[in-house]
């Protein structure tokens, strides 16, 4: 009698490696296919504009001086993404000349 009680044949031995392990070195390779090209992708889609906010390019906000046509909750929630302090009582004006010193030291702004 054999010592194999439930009667399977032993997976894989060292000279012939499971059929798993060749699946999951095609998955890797597929991976590594897919990941490759997905970089490619975010390269070309990448922003290249250093100050945007949502869909606001800032720097050119500031430059045409329409940073006034942004209301007040906005320009809050912009402050407070850069990291801006404002109290909550400040007025638009306020707001604005706060992000305006911010975009003014926009290396983009300033070729």
């Amino acid at each position: 009698m054999s010592s194999n009680l439930c009667g399977c044949e032993k997976q894989g031995s060292a000279s012939t490696p499971p059929q798993v392990a060749k699946n999951d070195m095609d998955d890797m390779v597929e991976e590594e296919k897919w990941l490759h090209q997905v970089d490619e992708v975010y390269d070309k889609l990448s922003v290249q504009h250093p100050m945007y906010y949502d869909s606001y390019n800032l720097c050119d906000l500031g430059q045409t001086q329409k940073l006034g046509s942004v209301k007040v909750e906005k320009l809050k929630s912009i402050s407070s993404h850069f990291e801006i302090s404002f109290n909550s009582r400040d007025r638009k004006h306020h707001l604005i000349e706060k992000l305006a010193a911010m975009i003014a030291e926009c290396s983009f702004g300033k070729s």
